[in-house]
């Protein structure tokens, strides 16, 4: 029987770190202790699990039959913090992995005006495509180039923009809206709105779909309860501060939506400490189905991405546009669902 071959998130998996963390020592990138550092070197021996990280001009080269390169796949993610954003990223390598593909993973670190040198630095290196997730810089899709497959993921260009930009990217505005329609069919009539300062397109969808729901029945949303957060802390922490401020101020909510789950369980956790009954008192939901919303000891209800459809769709675009086959869509849409857990 053919042996399984080992992929990165095995690598991972055996060593105890993020997939993310394999990708770097691979590629001799990011700050890595000299200890983590040799333990994955020696589980990568062990495992006889052979990265292909060098970028090499042959990689890319159709006459080179010998097959000694693997194609390389740049990807540039925004931070590797993020639950949701490491998954994704995650998913993506080992899908590129078993395709016969290298990735390279290039964390920006919450600093998205590093974005265009870092796709600049990708194309000048001669990588076979460049899959950018969750986009921050609006300034990145203009230098976009016609000659190496680019797919963004997490983010809808929209169609304003050059016929050649290519997206993968889930429904946000229907996920706004199965939010609010759980929230209404519960009886909440005055939503506390949780969402970014800087806000993303995604975010953006999450909010208007929220908000149409509620039109949508002739409800009002109280301007006053939509909270921009500032995000100079974690979500989880932030949201638990503003909670108990807007508690302490007498301003009455029936339920909270939160644009991402770490926010979601931040809130819970000052409702707890206030003794305001979940959900008795007050909803509680969530976004993005992360694990913390499944596996929290109160199961939060939330609206949930799926990260392998996201994860394969991209992935499939991108092997087509890289053999030169016509795709049938340049933006991919995947839907959401609702998760139904015990905070609402």
């Amino acid at each position: 029987m053919k042996r399984k071959k080992v992929t990165i998130r095995d690598i991972a998996k055996i060593a105890h770190v993020s997939i993310s963390t394999v990708s770097r020592v691979s590629n001799g990138t990011g700050r890595i202790s000299k200890e983590t550092r040799e333990e994955i070197f020696r589980i990568m021996k062990e495992n006889n699990y052979q990265p292909k990280s060098e970028i090499s001009p042959s990689a890319n080269n159709p006459n080179n039959e010998s097959g000694l390169y693997k194609q390389c796949i740049g990807i540039i993610v925004q931070s590797i913090t993020s639950e949701f954003l490491t998954s994704l990223a995650g998913s993506i390598c080992e899908n590129l992995e078993e395709d016969g593909y290298s990735p390279l993973l290039c964390d920006l670190n919450n600093h998205p005006e590093r974005e265009p040198a870092k796709l600049n630095a990708f194309y000048s290196a001669g990588v076979s495509g460049v899959i950018i997730i969750s986009s921050r810089n609006k300034h990145t899709v203009s230098i976009v180039r016609t000659d190496i497959p680019t797919i963004f993921i997490d983010q809808l260009i929209k169609s304003s923009y050059d016929v050649n930009i290519y997206s993968v990217c889930s429904d946000h505005l229907i996920g706004g809206k199965l939010a609010a329609e759980e929230l209404i069919k519960k009886g909440c009539r005055r939503p506390l709105i949780f969402n970014n300062r800087d806000i993303l397109p995604k975010e953006n969808e999450r909010i208007t779909g929220f908000i149409q729901q509620f039109q949508e029945h002739n409800l009002v949303i109280d301007e006053d309860l939509c909270i921009n957060m500032f995000s100079h802390l974690s979500n989880a922490i932030e949201a638990k501060n503003l909670v108990t401020y807007i508690k302490t101020k007498g301003i009455s909510f029936d339920s909270i939506y939160a644009t991402n789950d770490w926010r979601a369980y931040g809130a819970i956790l000052a409702l707890r400490e206030l003794d305001i009954r979940i959900p008795e008192d007050v909803c509680v939901i969530g976004y993005d189905g992360l694990y913390i919303a499944q596996n929290f000891d109160i199961p939060i209800t939330t609206v949930a991405q799926d990260i392998k459809a996201l994860s394969s769709q991209t992935c499939r675009m991108l092997k087509q546009l890289i053999a030169h086959k016509p795709v049938s869509k340049h933006q991919i849409v995947i839907p959401t669902h609702l998760i139904q857990g015990k905070t609402t």
